[in-house]
């Protein structure tokens, strides 16, 4: 239950731009920017991700260093960052070689789905 609702909360503040507040800053400045980028994606709108693709890799990567929060699974979290991180690389990459969008959709998706497995491992922050 708890996934279900994270998962809501987080395609609802991606939807609005308004970012889901989870008490994890590094987690909340990833999922507003990534809602913009990987839904644009699935929309079949890839400027955002061109537009993005570093910003969204630095986003990542600060996330990567951050300390994983006590109510969440470090165990669990840490190699899907790690994931993450590599994914969002990849998707630098391919835009700064100006690779097809085809190419460039499945990189999108393949990190848009690393991303929501994260909050799964991640019980509601108090507040």
């Amino acid at each position: 239950m708890r996934f279900t609702a994270m998962l809501l909360l987080s395609m609802f503040a991606a939807e609005t731009g308004q970012g889901q507040q989870t008490g994890w800053k590094e987690m909340d400045d990833f999922s507003v920017l990534s809602g913009k980028v990987f839904h644009s994606a699935e929309s079949g709108n890839l400027k955002p991700a061109r537009d993005s693709a570093t910003v969204i890799l630095r986003k990542a990567a600060a996330w990567q260093l951050s300390a994983i929060p006590a109510f969440c699974n470090a165990t669990a979290i840490r190699p899907l960052l790690d994931k993450l991180v590599s994914q969002c690389t990849d998707i630098r990459d391919a835009v700064q070689a100006n690779k097809r969008d085809q190419d460039l959709r499945t990189l999108v998706s393949r990190a848009h789905h690393t991303f929501h497995q994260i909050p799964g491992n991640c019980n509601v922050s108090p507040q």
